[in-house]
């Protein structure tokens, strides 16, 4: 059955902005805000027994150009390889040159490769994509 969609890799620019300590902080803090306000009360322990891993908090970091939200899990399991590990949840990245211009949003794929769902994003639009999209659910 022919279809009219075609998947293909996005190869959206990104611009490598520089930017001062200032400015990172202030993306951080609002990235942070926005993880204590929306994710950290989707967090919820295990059931005592569950061996099943579980998120136990999410963490921002920033590499240039890129703003990553990550998972960090503990696997209480007794034959798990490592007792905790991370995961990256989203990233999102900078089209302009200064710290409040375009983003765009990004998700991983379950091979590690990173897909762009959304471009030419304000940061309060990548939140809400994060809010609203499927592969930004911690459950």
């Amino acid at each position: 059955m022919p279809s009219q969609y075609v998947w293909m890799k996005s190869r959206t620019p990104v611009i490598k902005p520089k930017l001062e300590d200032y400015e990172k902080k202030a993306l951080l803090a609002r990235a942070d805000k926005f993880v204590n306000e929306f994710y950290t009360p989707q967090i919820t322990l295990p059931k005592p027994g569950e061996t099943s891993n579980y998120v136990t908090h999410i963490t921002t970091r920033w590499r240039t150009p890129y703003l990553y939200f990550i998972k960090h899990f503990n696997s209480p399991h007794p034959e798990a390889t490592a007792p905790t590990f991370e995961i990256p949840l989203a990233r999102l990245g900078m089209h302009g040159k200064r710290y409040n211009d375009n983003f765009s949003l990004w998700f991983q794929r379950y091979n590690g490769e990173w897909v762009d769902v959304g471009q030419d994003l304000t940061l309060d639009g990548c939140f809400e994509g994060m809010k609203e999209g499927p592969w930004f659910q911690l459950h």
